[in-house]
């Protein structure tokens, strides 16, 4: 679906972003998180707006993406939700189960 995309309306266009976190559920198991941007011009903003979860998969040919989501990010939120718990930042681990009860 996103070849679509990128061979008509983002033609041109190149994608920016980095992972945040990898975290192993079990061994062949993987939630990814990660944020970017699509660079429509060489005069786009390099600041992420997207954050993005990846479900990965280990099968016998390799890891393979079983899920993925994409969400624009808004700052004004993130900034509330940080101020009234710092563990809801973006990029920070979550509380150990220990400490969450």
């Amino acid at each position: 679906m996103h070849a679509a995309l990128w061979r008509k309306y983002l033609k041109g266009s190149r994608l920016l972003g980095h992972i945040t976190d990898i975290h192993f559920v079990t061994a062949d198991v993987a939630v990814v998180t990660s944020v970017g941007r699509v660079l429509k011009s060489r005069f786009s903003r390099r600041n992420p707006d997207k954050a993005q979860t990846f479900v990965a998969v280990r099968e016998a040919g390799g890891w393979k993406f079983a899920a993925f989501q994409n969400t624009k990010r808004r700052p004004l939120l993130e900034w509330i939700s940080t101020r009234s718990d710092p563990h809801l930042a973006p990029n920070t681990p979550p509380v150990p189960a220990t400490l969450a009860s």
